[in-house]
């Protein structure tokens, strides 16, 4: 029999905690196994949208022996850090291997000390200081209160001596959340049956017939709720020895991804293309395009920070139907986050990110580096050819980096390391590439910019290229520096998004 299991729900492709404590369970997968077994794995697998997370646990009951039981999710995990601090909920950008060790999920004694320390291990509950557990419930998107009505009915038919722990918990102000817990193999056995039970039971009286794909899944939200009210009983019991730990929100957790070469051929181009400065980038990759020659490829990287898939969605637009150009997009700011960079300056973390790219990428030799506010006035595969061979600075903002001559910032990302990469880009030979009518490219510095209506050399060029953007109409609310920002309503000024502050008014005044 295995000691420690914590089965880590998922439904695509996610970053994987490597250890023997943590075992990924894909949905798909568990639904597969299932709909070989009995009728009741079949009838868990024909619902499998509808219980959730729960159907791991249903799957880790009938098919796995262990001595605890733990339950985690591809973007929530418990923080097994003991840092002293019960907050119900911490929150990264990432998981990866840096964040991974933060909260101790690579530690495997520590995880095991936290888990066979208790008889259940539960998450920190979440306080409803003006209203209660019942009302949260009554009043949460696309829950229902007769289904929560319909269950209480069941415990009070079927579980008379789980109704006072019911009352007490629905009617106070702390909350459970995410169907998430460690616990010892018979407690697991027990509260499983006890779960499952209810919840079959539950479809007898409740058909959910016009219920949404959400709606559909309150089985899984009436988990959440049954785990409270089964964890009071057991309290009330005594003779138990519980914890609470925080659960860790990763916000992505999609594997890193390491990109190749998309052409034998193709003239590597890396083009600086943050969230906040596409418009630019999309002038920048439009003028790239309308001097492209058609017998050549071109193997274009969109490489920034907190690049929206709207934005993606309109740069691969502008590609459609060009078999001689491939678009794809790195995210540098989760390599930034794995690095412990983030909390450099832009500036740093820019020219840090130009450095690294044989770091994020594999079997590129080198690339045409293309920065912000650049306007590309012939084919960028006259630079690459001119200086391929070489680490150089073509013009300002466009460099030809030779990857092997990147290896010395093969570790550590500081400070230091960010004003070694800016002394290596500036001192790197210029030979600046031009042809009879003048430069091969041009960068807006930000004394005088054409988006902000001055007069400079290349601005009708540089608009003629803008309006083949779908960023034309919002090209003037970009700074001089070519970043866009968003005019904010009083409403997210007072209340920004992701606060605490936020997400109190919207429960406060929701229905």
């Amino acid at each position: 029999m295995n000691g420690l299991k914590i089965f880590v729900s998922s439904h695509k492709p996610c970053y994987e905690v490597k250890n023997e404590i943590f075992v990924p369970a894909r949905q798909s997968e568990i639904v597969h196994e299932l709909l070989q077994g009995d009728a009741e794995d079949v009838f868990m697998a024909e619902r499998a949208n509808e219980y959730c997370e729960l159907l791991t646990q249903y799957y880790a009951w009938k098919r796995v022996d262990a001595q605890y039981y733990g339950f985690a999710h591809y973007r929530r995990y418990f923080d097994f850090s003991a840092r002293g601090k019960a907050c119900p909920l911490i929150r990264r950008e990432y998981l990866n291997a840096r964040t991974a060790a933060e909260f101790c999920l690579t530690d495997g004694q520590k995880v095991r000390t936290a888990a066979e320390n208790a008889d259940v291990v539960a998450p920190v509950p979440l306080n409803y200081y003006v209203k209660s557990v019942y009302w949260q419930y009554c009043n949460g998107e696309f829950l229902h209160a007769e289904d929560l009505d319909a269950v209480l009915g069941i415990l009070e038919k079927e579980y008379p001596e789980y109704l006072p722990a019911a009352k007490k918990y629905l009617s106070g102000h702390y909350l459970y959340t995410c169907n998430m817990f460690v616990m010892k193999r018979e407690l697991f056995l027990s509260y499983s049956e006890w779960l499952f039970g209810i919840l079959k039971k539950f479809y007898a009286v409740r058909d959910m017939a016009g219920y949404s794909a959400a709606e559909r899944r309150a089985p899984g939200h009436l988990g959440e709720r049954l785990f409270g009210i089964w964890l009071t009983h057991l309290k009330e019991q005594g003779g138990y020895k519980t914890a609470q730990l925080p659960i860790v929100l990763f916000e992505n957790t999609s594997p890193r991804t390491v990109l190749t070469p998309a052409f034998e051929d193709g003239v590597p181009v890396f083009l600086r293309a943050d969230g906040d400065g596409a418009a630019l980038a999309a002038v920048t990759l439009s003028s790239f395009l309308s001097h492209a020659n058609a017998g050549r490829r071109y193997d274009i990287i969109a490489f920034g920070e907190r690049f929206t898939g709207e934005d993606k969605e309109k740069f691969l637009r502008m590609t459609e139907g060009r078999k001689n150009v491939s678009l794809r997009f790195l995210d540098v700011r989760a390599f930034l986050d794995e690095a412990d960079a983030l909390s450099l300056s832009r500036e740093e973390r820019e020219v840090l990110t130009a450095v690294s790219i044989p770091l994020q990428t594999s079997g590129f030799d080198g690339a045409l580096v293309l920065e912000h506010r650049v306007l590309l006035l012939a084919d960028a595969a006259e630079i690459w050819d001119a200086h391929c061979g070489r680490s150089v600075q073509c013009a300002d903002g466009v460099f030809v980096l030779r990857f092997a001559d990147l290896g010395a910032f093969g570790t550590g990302w500081d400070s230091r390391a960010a004003k070694k990469a800016a002394e290596f880009l500036s001192d790197l030979p210029q030979y600046l590439v031009v042809q009879d009518k003048g430069s091969l490219a041009v960068r807006f510095t930000s004394a005088k910019v054409p988006w902000k209506g001055d007069a400079c050399p290349y601005a009708e060029e540089f608009w003629a290229e803008a309006k083949k953007t779908a960023y034309a109409g919002q090209m003037r609310s970009c700074d001089k520096k070519g970043r866009f920002k968003e005019r904010k309503t009083l409403f997210d000024r007072v209340f920004p998004q992701g606060t605490r502050r936020r997400s109190a008014v919207k429960k406060l005044f929701r229905r």
